[in-house]
């Protein structure tokens, strides 16, 4: 999938992702209350969905490396431990959603 998403980067701009997302969602039955893109995403491509809430998820263990991260998370999940530990910071992001929307 990189080499596809690059080479669409490379043809049509840094934020194609993005706006082919946005134009996809107008054939939606109604709006998402929430859009999960994930940690290998551009900045560009998420800056382009508007209001966004940024969650990143570090590992401290990488089965992959991503050529970058999105900087300034609202919030970070640090994906290292139980999966009892994973619940409880995912419960925190949830929380934090619903209190701010």
């Amino acid at each position: 999938m990189n080499r596809e998403a690059a080479h669409m980067r490379f043809s049509y701009g840094p934020s194609v992702m993005g706006r082919l997302l946005v134009r996809r969602a107008g054939r939606w039955r109604s709006d998402p209350a929430y859009i999960v893109v994930d940690d290998g995403s551009s900045i560009n491509d998420v800056r382009v969905l508007g209001d966004y809430f940024l969650v990143r998820i570090e590992r401290s263990r990488a089965e992959r490396v991503y050529p970058f991260t999105i900087p300034n998370p609202h919030m970070v999940i640090h994906n290292d431990s139980t999966l009892a530990q994973l619940e409880l910071q995912v419960q925190k992001v949830y929380t934090r959603l619903t209190q701010t929307t």
